[in-house]
Protein backbone atom coordinates (compact mmCIF):
# COMPACT_ATOMS: atom_id res chain seq x y z
CA UNK A 1 0.00 0.00 0.00
CA UNK A 2 2.51 2.23 0.75
CA UNK A 3 4.39 1.47 -2.39
CA UNK A 4 1.32 2.18 -3.86
CA UNK A 5 0.99 5.66 -2.61
CA UNK A 6 4.49 6.55 -3.06
CA UNK A 7 3.86 6.10 -6.90
CA UNK A 8 1.21 8.00 -6.98
CA UNK A 9 3.14 11.16 -5.50
CA UNK A 10 5.93 10.32 -8.16
CA UNK A 11 3.63 10.55 -10.66
CA UNK A 12 1.73 13.98 -9.02
CA UNK A 13 5.29 15.65 -8.91
CA UNK A 14 6.42 14.83 -12.73
CA UNK A 15 2.93 16.25 -13.62
CA UNK A 16 3.86 19.45 -11.70
CA UNK A 17 7.37 20.06 -12.60
CA UNK A 18 6.31 19.41 -16.02
CA UNK A 19 3.52 22.32 -15.90
CA UNK A 20 5.58 24.70 -14.32
CA UNK A 21 7.90 25.38 -17.63
CA UNK A 22 4.20 25.86 -19.64
CA UNK A 23 2.93 28.38 -16.97
CA UNK A 24 6.02 30.56 -16.88
CA UNK A 25 5.96 31.00 -20.90
CA UNK A 26 2.05 31.34 -20.66
CA UNK A 27 2.58 34.20 -18.34
CA UNK A 28 5.36 35.80 -20.18
CA UNK A 29 3.34 35.55 -23.11
CA UNK A 30 0.16 37.59 -21.12
CA UNK A 31 2.67 39.91 -20.09
CA UNK A 32 3.74 40.19 -23.81
CA UNK A 33 0.88 40.62 -25.44
CA UNK A 34 -0.30 43.46 -22.79
CA UNK A 35 2.37 45.61 -23.86
CA UNK A 36 2.08 44.79 -27.19
CA UNK A 37 -1.68 46.21 -27.03
CA UNK A 38 -0.31 48.94 -25.36
CA UNK A 39 2.38 49.66 -28.19
CA UNK A 40 -0.03 49.37 -30.70
CA UNK A 41 -2.15 52.21 -28.70
CA UNK A 42 0.34 54.65 -28.42
CA UNK A 43 0.70 56.39 -31.18
CA UNK A 44 -2.90 57.42 -31.27
CA UNK A 45 -3.05 58.20 -27.60
CA UNK A 46 -0.13 60.56 -28.09
CA UNK A 47 -1.87 62.17 -30.80
CA UNK A 48 -4.43 63.05 -29.00
CA UNK A 49 -2.73 64.38 -25.82
CA UNK A 50 -0.93 66.86 -28.34
CA UNK A 51 -4.04 68.09 -30.10
CA UNK A 52 -5.56 68.89 -26.12
CA UNK A 53 -2.54 70.37 -25.03
CA UNK A 54 -2.45 72.36 -28.37
CA UNK A 55 -6.25 73.14 -28.61
CA UNK A 56 -5.36 75.07 -25.34
CA UNK A 57 -3.49 77.37 -27.10
CA UNK A 58 -4.91 78.25 -30.36
CA UNK A 59 -8.32 77.36 -32.22
CA UNK A 60 -7.42 74.23 -33.99
CA UNK A 61 -9.09 73.86 -37.85
CA UNK A 62 -12.74 72.04 -37.05
CA UNK A 63 -13.89 69.22 -38.82
CA UNK A 64 -10.00 67.69 -39.85
CA UNK A 65 -7.41 65.17 -38.46
CA UNK A 66 -4.22 66.56 -38.59
CA UNK A 67 -1.08 64.76 -40.19
CA UNK A 68 1.23 64.95 -36.62
CA UNK A 69 4.98 64.38 -37.00
CA UNK A 70 8.42 65.05 -34.71
CA UNK A 71 11.30 67.01 -36.10
CA UNK A 72 14.26 64.14 -35.93
CA UNK A 73 16.60 65.94 -37.51
CA UNK A 74 16.50 69.85 -37.31
CA UNK A 75 20.13 69.80 -39.52
CA UNK A 76 17.99 68.64 -42.53
CA UNK A 77 15.42 71.73 -42.53
CA UNK A 78 17.68 74.66 -42.09
CA UNK A 79 16.91 76.16 -45.49
CA UNK A 80 12.84 75.72 -44.32
CA UNK A 81 12.30 79.29 -42.49
CA UNK A 82 9.06 77.43 -40.92
CA UNK A 83 11.51 75.52 -38.82
CA UNK A 84 13.96 78.25 -38.41
CA UNK A 85 13.21 78.12 -34.05
CA UNK A 86 12.95 73.95 -34.33
CA UNK A 87 14.51 71.75 -32.31
CA UNK A 88 14.55 68.06 -32.72
CA UNK A 89 11.37 66.86 -30.61
CA UNK A 90 9.48 69.79 -31.48
CA UNK A 91 5.98 68.45 -33.40
CA UNK A 92 4.13 69.49 -36.93
CA UNK A 93 0.32 69.18 -37.18
CA UNK A 94 -0.81 69.70 -40.55
CA UNK A 95 -3.91 70.45 -41.47
CA UNK A 96 -4.52 69.84 -45.37
CA UNK A 97 -8.00 71.25 -45.89
CA UNK A 98 -7.55 74.24 -43.75
CA UNK A 99 -4.06 74.74 -44.95
CA UNK A 100 -2.40 74.92 -42.35
CA UNK A 101 0.85 73.84 -40.28
CA UNK A 102 1.26 74.39 -36.66
CA UNK A 103 5.08 74.02 -34.77
CA UNK A 104 4.80 72.77 -31.06
CA UNK A 105 7.48 72.65 -28.32
CA UNK A 106 5.58 69.47 -26.02
CA UNK A 107 8.50 70.76 -23.48
CA UNK A 108 7.45 74.22 -23.06
CA UNK A 109 4.11 73.85 -23.86
CA UNK A 110 3.98 76.41 -26.71
CA UNK A 111 3.77 77.15 -30.37
CA UNK A 112 6.86 78.00 -31.98
CA UNK A 113 5.06 78.95 -35.43
CA UNK A 114 1.80 78.63 -37.44
CA UNK A 115 2.21 78.80 -41.01
CA UNK A 116 -0.11 78.64 -44.32
CA UNK A 117 0.38 75.58 -46.77
CA UNK A 118 0.52 76.16 -50.02
CA UNK A 119 -0.77 73.08 -52.13
CA UNK A 120 -0.23 72.74 -55.67
CA UNK A 121 0.50 69.25 -56.22
CA UNK A 122 -2.28 66.70 -57.84
CA UNK A 123 -2.22 65.16 -54.17
CA UNK A 124 -3.01 67.60 -51.52
CA UNK A 125 -3.22 65.34 -48.63
CA UNK A 126 0.57 64.01 -49.03
CA UNK A 127 1.53 67.58 -50.61
CA UNK A 128 1.63 69.03 -47.18
CA UNK A 129 4.10 66.56 -45.07
CA UNK A 130 6.28 66.17 -48.12
CA UNK A 131 6.84 69.72 -49.03
CA UNK A 132 6.61 70.88 -45.40
CA UNK A 133 9.27 68.06 -44.40
CA UNK A 134 12.47 66.98 -46.05
CA UNK A 135 12.70 65.65 -48.76
CA UNK A 136 11.95 61.61 -49.59
CA UNK A 137 13.86 59.00 -51.54
CA UNK A 138 12.66 55.42 -52.08
CA UNK A 139 13.65 52.48 -54.21
CA UNK A 140 11.49 50.56 -56.55
CA UNK A 141 11.65 47.04 -56.91
CA UNK A 142 9.60 45.38 -60.15
CA UNK A 143 8.24 42.65 -58.23
CA UNK A 144 6.83 40.92 -61.37
CA UNK A 145 7.85 40.15 -65.10
CA UNK A 146 6.78 42.89 -66.83
CA UNK A 147 9.33 44.67 -68.12
CA UNK A 148 9.67 48.25 -67.52
CA UNK A 149 7.00 48.40 -64.72
CA UNK A 150 9.17 50.19 -62.13
CA UNK A 151 9.84 53.08 -64.97
CA UNK A 152 5.97 53.51 -65.37
CA UNK A 153 5.39 53.45 -61.67
CA UNK A 154 7.89 55.86 -61.28
CA UNK A 155 6.21 58.41 -63.79
CA UNK A 156 2.87 58.22 -62.02
CA UNK A 157 4.98 58.60 -58.28
CA UNK A 158 6.40 61.83 -59.66
CA UNK A 159 2.82 63.05 -61.19
CA UNK A 160 1.70 63.02 -57.64
CA UNK A 161 4.50 62.71 -55.30
CA UNK A 162 6.86 65.45 -56.71
CA UNK A 163 9.09 65.54 -53.75
CA UNK A 164 9.58 61.58 -53.31
CA UNK A 165 12.27 60.91 -55.55
CA UNK A 166 13.15 57.65 -56.90
CA UNK A 167 16.92 56.76 -55.87
CA UNK A 168 17.40 53.20 -57.48
CA UNK A 169 15.28 50.85 -59.51
CA UNK A 170 16.11 47.23 -59.45
CA UNK A 171 13.94 43.74 -60.05
CA UNK A 172 12.78 42.36 -56.73
CA UNK A 173 14.13 38.28 -55.41
CA UNK A 174 10.66 37.08 -55.76
CA UNK A 175 8.84 38.36 -59.25
CA UNK A 176 4.92 37.40 -58.38
CA UNK A 177 3.69 40.36 -56.09
CA UNK A 178 0.08 40.59 -56.93
CA UNK A 179 -0.37 43.86 -54.61
CA UNK A 180 2.08 47.02 -54.71
CA UNK A 181 3.78 47.12 -51.15
CA UNK A 182 5.19 50.24 -49.54
CA UNK A 183 8.08 49.84 -46.73
CA UNK A 184 9.53 52.34 -44.31
CA UNK A 185 12.89 50.91 -44.32
CA UNK A 186 13.74 52.78 -41.30
CA UNK A 187 10.73 52.48 -39.14
CA UNK A 188 10.61 56.23 -38.09
CA UNK A 189 8.33 57.66 -40.70
CA UNK A 190 4.82 56.07 -39.78
CA UNK A 191 3.12 59.11 -40.13
CA UNK A 192 4.26 59.85 -44.01
CA UNK A 193 4.12 55.96 -44.64
CA UNK A 194 0.14 56.07 -44.11
CA UNK A 195 -0.08 58.71 -46.23
CA UNK A 196 1.89 57.10 -48.88
CA UNK A 197 0.06 54.27 -48.64
CA UNK A 198 -3.35 56.09 -48.24
CA UNK A 199 -2.60 58.76 -51.69
CA UNK A 200 -0.36 56.14 -54.00
CA UNK A 201 -3.39 53.16 -52.89
CA UNK A 202 -0.71 50.57 -52.13
CA UNK A 203 -0.21 48.94 -49.02
CA UNK A 204 1.97 48.92 -46.02
CA UNK A 205 3.67 46.48 -44.58
CA UNK A 206 7.20 45.19 -43.18
CA UNK A 207 9.94 44.34 -45.80
CA UNK A 208 9.34 40.88 -47.37
CA UNK A 209 12.30 37.92 -46.03
CA UNK A 210 14.91 37.94 -48.65
CA UNK A 211 14.52 40.96 -50.29
CA UNK A 212 17.10 43.44 -49.60
CA UNK A 213 17.03 47.27 -50.28
CA UNK A 214 20.13 48.53 -51.48
CA UNK A 215 21.32 52.24 -51.25
CA UNK A 216 19.95 55.01 -48.74
CA UNK A 217 16.64 55.79 -49.11
CA UNK A 218 13.63 56.46 -46.80
CA UNK A 219 11.02 54.00 -48.30
CA UNK A 220 10.84 50.78 -50.42
CA UNK A 221 8.18 50.32 -52.97
CA UNK A 222 7.87 46.38 -54.44
CA UNK A 223 5.35 46.98 -57.78
CA UNK A 224 2.89 44.45 -58.10
CA UNK A 225 0.04 43.34 -60.58
CA UNK A 226 -2.02 45.72 -59.78
CA UNK A 227 0.56 48.27 -61.30
CA UNK A 228 0.65 47.11 -64.29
Amino acid sequence: MIKKYKNYFIVATLFLLACIPSAFLFVKYRQSESKLKSLASAPKDQNAKVLSEVGKLIQLPQGETPTIATVTDKEKLTNQPFFTNAKNGDIILIYTKAKKAILFDPIAKKIIDVAPLSISSPSPSLASPSSTLAPLKTILLNGTETVGLTKKFETELKQKIPNLTVSDRDNALKRDYEKTLLIDLDNNQSEIAQKLSQDLNILLGPLPEGEIASGSADFLIIVGEDKK
